[in-house]
């Protein structure tokens, strides 16, 4: 699975990335090990991963998800050209 975050800013992507470490951490029976770890993106040996993007009017069109949120998108300042975008 794919999931892609297109936040108001880097600060709000990053923010998103480090509260699913903190889930993930969290968790007893871990159903995969992590494989990539950063600050935009998380991944999982079964290749699942979650990136995150800060908003702009392209933010993450090159990339194809199974999930995509749009974190509070009445606050981004490109939430036309994002919504627009990502709609299929």
């Amino acid at each position: 699975m794919e999931v892609i975050i297109i936040s108001k800013d880097l600060g709000s992507a990053n923010e998103s990335i480090r509260r699913v470490r903190g889930m993930f951490t969290r968790l007893k029976d871990k159903p995969a090990a992590l494989t990539v770890d950063n600050t935009s993106e998380i991944g999982w040996s079964n290749d699942s991963r979650i990136k995150a993007f800060a908003s702009s009017s392209d933010a993450g069109s090159s990339f194809t998800g199974s999930l995509l949120i749009l974190d509070e998108l009445a606050k981004n300042p490109n939430a036309d050209s994002v919504y627009t975008s990502a709609k299929p």
